[in-house]
């Protein structure tokens, strides 16, 4: 593979890294410069949302979001870390609903349904999937695209989209919080349907991807075995654990048990509800995203305590940390199984996290 010419060791480790008997092994992903969507010096510019007519300009589009992270992946060419270079669909984070009502709204780098089409529960029948949907069809076609130009040297991958509790309250607005207290029937129906709905998406997308070395990549280049899928909640971290385990629990494993497999993602001001996710059959992998805002708990100071959880089931956490906290922690997080997901500014210096880290991984 052009951009990850080690992509073998690559894929031996991860066979290693999800079999049932091992316990503990570190892995890394490491990023030039800090994210995956922020700009390097010498990339090709990542093409905005709402400079095309995506209608009539969808494979431009899609040409220039493909320059765009070809461009990134010369810049980390040489690393030796975990990374399998993937390139998935990307509408905005509301490819996760249209399919559902339509009401998208295009900004530079995301998307957004407004109004919620939900303004009233006695809409709620008005809410189903409809495989001849226009939006279905469009975000199928972008997957059939990047599927069709993508020729060995990156893998064409399905997006990453919110599950079904997310998508609900994308539908419903802010006032879906309320609703769990107010109208829990109704919001009960409603993960139902996109639950549905969700399922048939993703089993479509994965129908034209195909799948990679025996698995699947989730977008930022993490492989996932099996039919695993990669499911975001973020909306997570805005309720209590008993919420999450009455209304968004239920729908969250059905889709772990109708794809063999989960990798749950939320953000870390979402870490009161871990326990729960960490709790679902099937799982994974629990990846907590590290906001930076003043007030966020720094993922890695919770280790010992998620490793702990993550144990009972053998599930592998993937954090993000800065390569000063990485170091300060080792000896803590060689304990279980934990994916580092860290940053550099050159090359070398990535090689040389990768090697501290191989150094001290128990396999």
């Amino acid at each position: 593979m052009y951009y990850k010419q080690d992509i073998d060791e690559v894929m031996e480790r991860y066979q290693r890294f999800y079999a049932p008997e091992t316990e503990q092994m570190l892995m890394v992903l490491v990023a030039i410069p800090r994210h995956i969507l922020v700009p390097a010096e010498g990339e090709f510019p990542r093409p905005n949302l709402n400079k095309f007519d995506l209608v009539t300009e969808h494979e431009q589009y899609v040409d220039e979001f493909i320059k765009y992270f070809c461009s990134k992946y010369e810049i980390r060419r040489g690393i030796k870390d975990d990374f399998v270079p993937a390139i998935f669909p990307y509408y905005g984070i509301a490819q996760s609903t249209v399919y559902l009502c339509g009401n998208l709204v295009f900004g530079e780098e995301s998307s957004w349904v407004y109004p919620p089409p939900l303004d009233d529960w006695e809409k709620l029948e008005n809410i189903s999937f409809d495989r001849n949907n226009e939006w279905f069809k469009f975000l199928l076609d972008g997957t059939k695209m990047l599927k069709e130009k993508s020729n060995g040297s990156w893998v064409a991958t399905d997006s990453l989209d919110d599950g079904p509790f997310d998508i609900a309250h994308t539908l419903r607005g802010n006032d879906f919080f309320y609703d769990l207290y107010d109208h829990p029937g109704e919001v009960t129906k409603l993960c139902e349907i996109t639950l549905g709905a969700f399922i048939e998406y993703k089993t479509e997308q994965r129908t034209i991807t195909g799948d990679f070395c025996g698995g699947h990549v989730a977008g930022w280049g993490v492989w996932m075995p099996g039919d695993t899928l990669f499911i975001a909640e973020d909306n997570a971290s805005l309720i209590s654990p008993e919420q999450y385990a009455k209304f968004s629990k239920p729908v969250t494993q059905k889709v772990i048990d109708n794809f063999g497999g989960g990798y749950m993602h939320t953000h870390v001001n979402g870490m009161h509800v871990v326990a729960e996710m960490l709790s679902l059959d099937g799982l994974k992998m629990m990846q907590i995203s590290q906001d930076d805002l003043d007030n966020a708990p720094r993922v890695i100071d919770n280790l010992p305590a998620l490793l702990a959880l993550a144990q009972q089931n053998n599930v592998g956490l993937d954090i993000q940390a800065t390569p000063k906290e990485i170091a300060a922690n080792i000896e803590i997080a060689k304990k279980g199984k934990v994916f580092f997901s860290t940053w550099a500014d050159t090359v070398d210096e990535a090689n040389r996290i990768v090697e501290f880290i191989r150094k001290h991984s128990p396999n």
